[in-house]
């Protein structure tokens, strides 16, 4: 049987093959960031009369290096200006002392503590007993302790391209995991003592605040990230009823390369 006209198969039209292509619909950045930041404390008596340790603390008590290292991803929409960033976020500060101390050192020996003499000069009695002397010692003395948190930041951003340029700002929050104390700890008017020992801090400090602007260069394959943030700490470092209340805020600089996906 032939075939008609109407039910004749037509093989040289172009037929298209289905596409596996989706349209993207989030872009994905991931930065390894180190930075330094400077740490301002502040220390304040947590009742009334203050620890003798307070005013020295107060005075002598130096914050050194803060250090920082971090891992952020980061989504946004295409053509959209606006972002989600979250990762893992690890920051060390370090305190310094000088103890200038003096106190009194007593020796304690076996020796004659009275004699009885006769009229004609002839020893009667010797009593032998405890001769105690005290020595004044004075010197200086340095110690250090750390401070490191681990934490989860979550923030909202904002960019503007400019060719190869880029600047931003964002907000946020950090998620405290831990708080880890090591080192010594001033004690008593004398000498230092382990902070663990002294139980001086808490293990993990809630939920803080932080703030950043930042600039993107376009190089290489991606961008070089230059971010320069706070970070409020509405939460003291120190356990509750130590005696001295320490808080915290962070302003630093910090150098990071952004990855596209």
């Amino acid at each position: 049987m032939g075939l008609t006209t109407e039910n004749r198969v037509t093989l040289n039209r172009e037929v298209e093959c289905p596409t596996f292509r989706k349209n993207r619909t989030m872009k994905l950045s991931l930065i390894p960031e180190v930075g330094y930041f400077r740490p301002f404390k502040k220390l304040s008596p947590e009742s009334n009369p203050a620890p003798e340790t307070y005013s020295l603390r107060n005075e002598s008590e130096k914050s050194l290096e803060g250090l920082q290292a971090a891992l952020y991803a980061r989504l946004q929409r295409p053509g959209s200006n606006w972002g989600v960033s979250t990762g893992f976020h690890y920051s060390r500060l370090t305190e310094r002392m000088n103890l200038q101390y003096t106190y009194l050192k007593s020796d304690t020996t076996q020796g004659i503590i009275s004699i009885t003499v006769s009229q004609t000069g002839d020893t009667i009695t010797t009593i032998y007993g405890d001769i105690i002397t005290q020595t004044r010692v004075t010197g200086t003395t340095k110690s250090h302790y750390t401070l490191s948190t681990f934490d989860i930041p979550l923030s909202l951003f904002y960019e503007k391209d400019f060719e190869s340029w880029s600047l931003g700002a964002e907000a946020g929050a950090y998620f405290n995991l831990a708080l880890v104390s090591k080192g010594n700890i001033l004690s008593s008017v004398n000498g230092f003592v382990d902070v663990k020992t002294a139980a001086a801090f808490k293990p993990s400090l809630g939920v803080s605040g932080f703030a950043s602007v930042y600039v993107k260069k376009a190089m290489g394959p991606g961008n070089l990230f230059l971010a320069l943030r706070g970070r409020f700490i509405p939460s003291a470092f120190n356990s509750q009823g130590y005696g001295t209340v320490q808080k915290y805020q962070f302003v630093g600089a910090h150098l990071g390369y952004e990855f596209r996906f």
